[in-house]
């Protein structure tokens, strides 16, 4: 499987992960420190840096 479609699953994993503790281990087994989070809502892009 290509590291694109890897890294999407494990994205998602993270999302639906109920347990902190879990979910925790998942993200900083998936994202980097420079990661960032996009979100568009209202017609507008929020950007959330050093969210993880």
């Amino acid at each position: 499987m290509s590291e694109t479609v890897d890294l999407i699953k494990q994205y998602l994993e993270i999302w639906n992960e109920r347990d902190d503790a879990c979910r925790d281990a998942l993200i900083k087994a998936t994202l980097t420190e420079d990661s960032t989070y996009s979100e568009f809502t209202d017609g507008r892009v929020r950007r959330v840096v050093g969210f993880f």
